[in-house]
């Protein structure tokens, strides 16, 4: 391929990337990368690494093949078939990598031509995240939490690009398709970049921009722009620009749906705007409720009592909950209570150690079908620990197993991330004496590297021990796995670095130092 790329012959490299597709027996892999995550257990601890799942793939990493991706990309932009590289790349589970293109491209002689192969590489790459929004989104979240401002906006500069640059080649909406406009911008991608420059440092002039992109797109904005809108205001504790922004829509007409009251009505109960919170629930029950979708309803309702609690107001919100129980009973249409709903008042019930409440609560959920979750328990055994209870972990773990729910190494892992959040003694002490119990066998289910990255990475998530403290039970925790020949991972590197670094650690730098593998 590499000798007819030298001598500007397209054809046989196009023969041979098709005879090596066949031998290969790939087919159309579009929906394969849906799900590209990485996702780390216990959901209330999870984090997602994009850029894992981006190397997870054996076949995506083979230097070859990508030269042969790249060859044959070389070839049609000698071409100027921008279409056929894209549907080649959209079809296969080969992935540029910096590496492999830059070394393909040290090997390209004409200047020009090797500008012109490197803008394509990038304009393929964001077009095919552009049509597979999932992993952009998964990506962009990463980025936001670990300050990733200038790749974000690198990202978004490369689909300016593909919209108003020359040749462009991705549509505002789907509308818009035609001619060299091969992949249309979605209200989810939209949404994405607007909530991630919102939600970063310095990004508020960068989502302006793209909020002005949207109307030079010559399309409307959706409502989920502005949903994201909200959301972004409220998440930063801006309420009054969020209620802002509500009344904002409502002069242009445009028509919210239940999100968006999920988000307005939780900024107004966030902002201390009660009566505002009550007339925007009542606007939605007039207005929207009977057309929405009973799931997205259930939403406004859970986002509605869990504001309501927030602020003291047991008696309207127990007042929802018993009509959404009377609509299960009865049958009627409008949300049903789900499992949400019943642990925002546990929670409520188990922050004031009231165990009568709960008791209630629970009994109420058996009324209606649904048992306790592991987010249940763990808020029983909470109470129970600040009420004293010496054996609060036995009595939750048996009374979860005779209600038919037999705790597994994911539940006990929920179980210690919830407690290490309580941020009290009387909690690490029952996560440590889960742990001891896990190791000595009497929990059947060995402690796992997850189990042990729960434990440090939430104890060091906000740290709230004296420094000496927690250092000491790092070092335990760490000399355990040691005797247990557990491996460290990455996420473990990462916490005991940060320990290391702290004022309290002796010879800091050195040890940080020495713990990169």
């Amino acid at each position: 391929m590499s000798f007819y790329i030298s001598r500007n012959e397209p054809k046989p490299v196009i023969s041979l990337y098709t005879k090596f597709r066949e031998m290969l027996g790939e087919t159309d892999d579009l929906q394969a990368d849906d799900n590209d995550e990485d996702v780390i257990d216990f959901g209330v601890f999870s984090f997602t690494s994009y850029s894992a799942a981006r190397t997870s793939s054996a076949s995506s990493l083979v230097p070859g093949r990508v030269s042969i991706l790249l060859s044959f990309v070389a070839a049609q932009a000698m071409r100027d078939d921008f279409a056929a590289a894209y549907e080649a790349y959209r079809q296969t589970i080969i992935r540029f990598h910096d590496y492999t293109v830059k070394d393909y491209l040290s090997h390209i002689a004409d200047d020009a031509f090797r500008e012109k192969l490197l803008l394509w590489v990038r304009r393929l790459d964001i077009a095919r995240k552009v049509h597979q929004a999932t992993p952009l989104t998964i990506q962009l979240q990463q980025l936001v939490a670990n300050g990733g401002i200038n790749t974000i906006q690198g990202q978004y500069n490369r689909i300016r690009d593909g919209l108003f640059g020359a040749n462009p080649f991705l549509a505002g909406d789907a509308s818009q398709l035609g001619g060299t406009r091969l992949v249309a911008m979605t209200d989810r991608v939209w949404t994405a970049f607007l909530t991630s420059f919102l939600q970063s440092r310095n990004g508020h002039m960068s989502a302006d921009e793209v909020w002005g992109d949207v109307s030079r797109c010559g399309i409307k904005h959706p409502v989920s722009l502005w949903t994201g809108l909200i959301d972004s205001y409220r998440e930063s504790r801006h309420m009054d620009n969020a209620l802002n922004v509500w009344r904002m829509m409502e002069t242009k007409g445009v028509r919210p749906d239940a999100l968006t009251y999920r988000a307005v009505i939780s900024a107004a109960l966030e902002g201390r705007q009660i009566d505002e919170a009550i007339r925007l629930f009542r606007q939605f029950q007039s207005d929207l409720e009977a057309t929405s979708e009973p799931e997205k309803s259930l939403v406004v309702y859970n986002t509605y009592i869990h504001g309501l609690l927030a602020v003291d107001r047991l008696d309207e919100a127990l007042s929802i909950l018993e009509r959404m129980e009377e609509n299960k009973k009865e049958k009627r249409v409008g949300p049903v209570p789900d499992i949400v709903s019943y642990n925002t008042f546990l929670a409520y019930f188990g922050r004031r150690v009231d165990l009568k409440a709960l008791s209630i609560i629970i009994n109420r959920m058996s009324t209606v079908g649904l048992s306790a979750d592991v987010f249940s328990y763990s808020i029983l055994l909470s109470a129970l620990l600040k009420i004293g209870k010496a054996d609060a972990t036995t009595i939750v773990f048996n009374l979860m197993r005779k209600q038919g729910l037999e705790p597994n190494i994911v539940v006990y892992g929920t179980i210690i991330v919830e407690l290490l959040r309580e941020h009290n003694e009387q909690h690490l002490r029952a996560v440590l004496k889960i742990l001891e119990e896990m190791e000595s066998g009497k929990i059947p289910f060995p402690p796992t590297v997850k189990i042990y990255q729960a434990v440090l990475v939430e104890l060091w998530r906000d740290p709230w021990l004296p420094p000496k403290t927690g250092i000491a039970i790092t070092r335990d925790v760490v000399e355990r796995m040691k005797k247990r020949r557990v491996p460290l991972n990455i996420p473990l590197y990462h916490v005991l670095i940060r320990v290391a670094l702290t004022d309290e650690y002796p010879n800091g730098v050195t040890t940080a130092m020495s713990a990169i593998p």
